[in-house]
């Protein structure tokens, strides 16, 4: 699905306004004098006063059914993935804690202190074609212009990357974007920032949380 360069030009605006959300569906120790939250799935007992935790909810095959963030990594059970964030410049935006503001079709978001931002939209369409389905999703840049693509592999899934350069509302952005095919599903993962925003230390950013893609199952 065509991502709304509507969102891109607010976010470039308001840069630096979320922070990891404490808690989300992690479990809750349910002490009342404790009320910390379990960091870890395998925990059987909060570390804090020893009180039994609640057991995590698992799906029929063993995997978590509702999304979580621990620590760097966030984890999506539905969509069968997990992605990190690099370092602690980055934050995650996640749904009804400001992923919403930028667009309704991601699954997750993240934006970094140096305004650089990120999503990764999920889609199922199992018989579609790699290439032709990067060609729908391509960036609505005005005057944009593609400037590489080039076949990749993450996770053992095959994908494509390219860059693009164009302008929204009179701004010129720089724009990456790589879709990945795997198990029926299409992966976007997708950055933008204004020109001047991109340098080395960000493309090492990207390129870090590309690689942190993972499928939780086969």
């Amino acid at each position: 699905m065509r991502l709304s360069l509507f969102f891109i030009v607010i976010m470039a605006v308001v840069a630096g306004s979320y922070s990891l959300a404490d808690g989300g569906e992690l479990r809750q120790c349910a002490n009342d004098s404790c009320g910390k939250y379990a960091l870890s799935e395998s925990w059987l007992f909060c570390p804090f006063c020893g009180t039994k935790l609640p057991e995590v909810e698992k799906s029929s095959d063993n995997t978590p059914i509702k999304e979580s963030v621990i620590g760097y990594t966030y984890k999506n059970g539905e969509y069968n993935f997990q992605i990190e964030r690099p370092n602690d410049k980055w934050a995650f935006l996640r749904a009804g804690r400001g992923l919403e503001e930028i667009s309704t079709d991601a699954t997750i978001g993240m934006t970094s202190s140096d305004e650089v931002y990120a999503l990764i939209i999920v889609e199922r369409v199992p018989d579609a074609d790699l290439s032709a389905y990067a060609e729908l999703v391509a960036p609505d840049l005005i005057d944009g212009i593609k400037t590489s693509e080039k076949a990749i592999s993450i996770a053992a899934a095959a994908g494509l990357r390219s860059k693009w350069v164009g302008s929204v509302s009179g701004i010129e952005f720089r724009f990456y974007q790589t879709v990945i095919k795997h198990g029926g599903l299409m992966y976007q993962i997708v950055f933008w920032c204004i020109a001047g925003n991109e340098n080395k230390t960000v493309e090492a950013e990207i390129e870090a949380i590309e690689a942190s893609l993972k499928f939780l199952r086969d």
